[in-house]
């Protein structure tokens, strides 16, 4: 289990993760994490944010495979 502190910082909370949690995770300063409240009230961690040029990439390739579904939806 992996345990985070929560600290007080100006008019923000943050979350301070030690050097082994953060290499245990592959964790890097500026990561995006995900965190969503499930049904049984448990706090989990979701996957890390994609690179913005992933994202990009993935729009990019459904664009180019319902081009013409867009197009005909135009007229």
């Amino acid at each position: 289990m992996i345990a985070l502190k929560l600290e007080q910082r100006g008019p923000d909370v943050v979350a301070v993760f030690d050097d082994e949690t953060r290499a245990a995770l592959k964790l890097e300063v500026g990561d995006v994490i995900h965190i969503e409240r499930t049904p049984h009230g448990v706090t989990a961690t979701a996957e890390l944010d994609i690179d913005h040029e992933v994202r990009a990439g993935r729009g990019r390739a459904f664009l180019k495979r319902y081009n013409k579904t867009f197009q005909a939806l135009e007229t």
